[in-house]
């Protein structure tokens, strides 16, 4: 039973990778992948697949056969409109951010940081306690500060989330989709 479960992971990881490349990054749109993106990207999948149980695999193994009858049966319209809204919800185009792209990104990250710092710096338990000294009026002050600092808080995690995804491009969104499928 263990031949067969390298053999069915092997045979899965060429048949996403082959899928992978037709669908996403096929000839018709004109990409050259990088060699090392797509040794990463196998890495990635095989992985993906040795973690799985025997269960799994097996369920994956007939949704990748699925999928491929499905794209077999396509007409090359049906094909070209699926290749659109995949360039579409995943990127149209570049596998990752230039050099120029990476800094401002990084640059835009460490201002959120700061934003961030400040904010939890705002909340502190010193400041919490010094709360119920105060009088009504300036604790009211106080709590506002403190729900507005939580807000900004908030406002520079989901912008350093949004920065670091820009920073690990679009194929990653395809593995994480992979990730949270089982």
């Amino acid at each position: 039973m263990k031949r067969y479960v390298v053999s069915i992971g092997i045979v899965l990881a060429v048949l996403v990778t082959a899928l992978w490349y037709g669908v996403f990054a096929g000839s018709a749109l004109g990409q050259d992948e990088d060699k090392a993106d797509r040794a990463q990207q196998r890495e990635n999948m095989n992985k993906r697949i040795q973690n799985m149980t025997p269960q799994e695999r097996e369920k994956f193994r007939q949704e990748m056969l699925e999928n491929s009858k499905k794209w077999e049966n396509m007409s090359d319209q049906e094909r070209e409109k699926l290749r659109a809204e995949m360039r579409e919800k995943f990127g149209s185009g570049s596998r990752g951010m230039g050099y120029d792209e990476q800094l401002k990104s990084i640059k835009k990250i460490e201002e959120q940081v700061a934003r961030l710092k400040t904010a939890v710096e705002a909340t502190s338990p010193e400041k919490r306690d010094r709360l119920r000294e105060l009088p009504e009026k300036e604790r009211a002050e106080l709590r506002e500060k403190m729900m507005a600092a939580m807000r900004n808080r908030q406002m520079a995690i989901r912008a350093i989330e949004q920065e670091l995804e820009k920073l690990k491009g679009p194929g990653s969104v395809i593995l994480s989709l992979f990730q949270t499928s089982s």
